[in-house]
């Protein structure tokens, strides 16, 4: 039997492939589970009943259970790696993160980024700016955040 062994990423010269606008479309979406929904609420503490108590959603305008914001947040970083983030070094700044509207279980959701900025240093490294969007399967966006990414320069 072949032994595999891990295999580090190559991480240089990553950086010069991205424009400034360019966008990608992030593949595939992922639909939200009550089980996956439930759990990230509970590894985190967030034990707000408006996402774990359906007898207690039902009493709110919502009228179901709400996913945790930080859920999304995490699915819309986590859609990004294979196309903006596999090749990076560190992850440097979240920001101006606005929720739009709530997304529930069963909702699909997809994410789309767009290259804000590049900015070369002269350590040999990059910091890549851009924003991510994340959306429904309705089209109605749910929370757009401000990012910075580090990458080595060669």
């Amino acid at each position: 039997m072949k032994k595999y062994t891990a295999k580090l990423i190559d991480k240089s010269d990553y950086f010069k492939k991205f424009k400034v606008n360019q966008k990608f479309i992030h593949y595939p979406g992922k639909t939200i589970t009550e089980g996956e929904a439930s759990l990230f609420s509970l590894m985190t503490m967030n034990h707000h009943p408006l996402h774990i108590d359906n007898e207690y959603a039902k009493k709110t305008k919502f009228k179901k259970n709400v996913i945790v914001g930080t859920y999304l947040i995490s699915l819309a970083a986590g859609m990004s790696v294979r196309d903006i983030t596999l090749h990076s070094i560190a992850a440097l700044e979240y920001k101006n993160i606005i929720h739009y509207h709530p997304a529930f279980i069963g909702d699909t959701v997809y994410a789309i980024s767009t290259i804000t900025d590049k900015i070369k240093k002269k350590n040999g490294k990059g910091i890549l700016l851009f924003k991510t969007n994340l959306y429904n399967q309705k089209n109605i966006k749910l929370i757009s955040m401000s990012r910075a990414n580090l990458f080595l320069l060669k």
